[in-house]
């Protein structure tokens, strides 16, 4: 069993010895935005792959997303980092606030991209590549590759803040 609590700490254990397998402590990673460790969604399974065939009952990695917009892959083996990436966000002016860097005021950017839902596993069906559908708080629903978390399409833009996790259907 894997899970994440909302400080960023990711166990995985025994449910039926209770042995703790590994820890990780995602405020241990260098990512953007002042709360990283901050999670909401919960952690996604990834099915196993051996000899390149999927295996739907073993999985070898869990993905989360991180409040701050950053996709995060553990080893579920041992917890040790297979990538983790930020999704791009949508970015808007403030003009009611400024940073003053010595030169002038400069209106401040804010970032609008969170990830609070918890994103859904499928394959795509022409090339059958594990992906996963994650919807941000900026409206944007993101289509990420599990193999390296690139994003493989532009965003679409749902135009609306987004905390549910979305429901795929395979065609």
């Amino acid at each position: 069993v894997v899970v994440v609590n909302v400080t960023g700490t990711v166990r995985a254990w025994s449910l039926a010895s209770g042995q703790l397998y590994w820890t990780f402590d995602i405020s241990s990673l260098v990512l953007p935005a002042s709360n990283p460790t901050l999670v909401f969604s919960s952690p996604v399974a990834i099915p196993g792959s051996k000899d390149d065939q999927r295996d739907p009952h073993q999985s070898d990695r869990v993905v989360i997303g991180c409040q701050n917009g950053t996709l995060l892959c553990l080893s579920a083996e041992d917890g040790s980092v297979q990538w983790h990436r930020p999704l791009h966000t949508r970015r808007r002016l403030l003009p009611q606030e400024t940073d003053d860097d010595g030169m002038g005021s400069q209106p401040r950017i804010e970032s609008k991209s969170q990830i609070f839902a918890t994103p859904s596993l499928l394959v795509l069906p022409s090339t059958s590549t594990l992906a996963l559908c994650v919807p941000t708080t900026d409206g944007r629903v993101h289509l990420v590759s599990v193999k390296d978390g690139s994003e493989l399409v532009d965003p679409y833009d749902g135009r609306a803040e987004t905390f549910c996790a979305p429901v795929v259907f395979q065609a």
